[in-house]
């Protein structure tokens, strides 16, 4: 009987062993996932930029650089994932950017709604439209009884890449200034001095 009774006692022991244990397990995943979940919620508002934040910086680099083109293409570029380009930007920044870039990409392979907007470039002094047609690259004028063509440069561009502080920036910039001529690079933008200054030019095509 006594045998009995222990045994009986031991089995209660291991059942309340086991369930405690688990409920230890339970308690310890949930604080980890509320921790995990905290810090991803911390870190999407940190890094986040509003689509109005993208243009006010591009407002600001083209005045700081003085960006200088009649026109600007409606269709909008995307940034391709490049270690090259993000290489300026810290351990910290790289979850925001590469989410930045694969946002871009995947509206663009969904053909989602890309494109520039035109009420939303406001420094216009160097250029004067933003096409939304797509644009011809040569005109013809008569002179002297001859047809001559003339190349009319436009350029397409992509919504910068930012870092968490908003003092690095990332543009793809394509010009296209007439038959088999034009060129695709990406510029790396930094604030300094509260300027925007170019800090590496990468050459990802030529015609």
């Amino acid at each position: 009987m006594g045998g009995y009774s222990g045994g009986i006692f031991g089995a209660m022991i291991n059942e309340v062993s086991s369930h405690t244990l688990t409920n230890f397990i339970m308690t310890k995943s949930k604080k980890i996932i509320l921790t995990f979940s905290l810090i991803g919620i911390s870190y999407f508002f940190i890094s986040y930029h509003s689509e109005n934040k993208k243009y006010a910086i591009i407002n600001e680099i083209f005045k700081d650089i003085d960006f200088n083109s009649e026109r600007i293409y409606h269709s909008q570029l995307t940034v391709e994932f490049d270690n090259e380009v993000f290489k300026n930007f810290s351990l910290f920044d790289k979850i925001s950017v590469y989410s930045q870039v694969a946002i871009q990409n995947l509206k663009e392979s969904l053909h989602f709604s890309n494109e520039i907007k035109p009420n939303k470039i406001t420094y216009k002094s160097g250029f004067s439209e933003i096409l939304t047609d797509y644009p011809k690259t040569t005109i013809k004028i008569k002179e002297n009884h001859r047809t001559i063509l003339l190349a009319k440069e436009y350029y397409s561009i992509s919504l910068p890449i930012l870092s968490s502080d908003n003092k690095t920036a990332v543009m793809l910039i394509n010009n296209y200034c007439g038959m088999l001529c034009g060129s695709g690079t990406v510029y790396i933008f930094k604030k300094v001095d509260g300027k925007w200054k170019v800090v590496e030019q990468i050459e990802k095509w030529i015609s």
